[in-house]
């Protein structure tokens, strides 16, 4: 049997559509014999809590400050600026 765990975080319905598109894509090519777990690692309790926090302003801040969130876009889709914030994730 086929297993597939899809980490997702609630940072905008994006993440929730594409992780049900995969496992919808998943369960039809391989039905049965797939087993598909979508999980939210920032969920848990040991996750640091300004990134579980930071879920629920997401929204708030896609909503009421578009410029804002549209720096921080271009900033995080700099290869360099990705890197050095997963390198800081990956350290936490």
């Amino acid at each position: 049997m086929k297993r597939l765990l899809i980490l997702m975080a609630d940072y905008g319905f994006d993440h929730h559509s594409a992780a049900n598109a995969i496992s919808k894509a998943r369960n039809e090519t391989y039905g049965q014999n797939c087993v598909v777990e979508i999980v939210n690692p920032l969920d848990d309790e040991s996750a640091p809590a300004f990134l579980r926090n930071e879920q629920a302003g997401y929204d708030r801040i896609v909503r009421n400050m578009p410029d804002i969130y549209k720096l921080g876009y271009h900033i995080s889709d700099n290869p360099e600026a990705s890197n050095l914030i997963e390198s800081t994730a990956t350290l936490l």
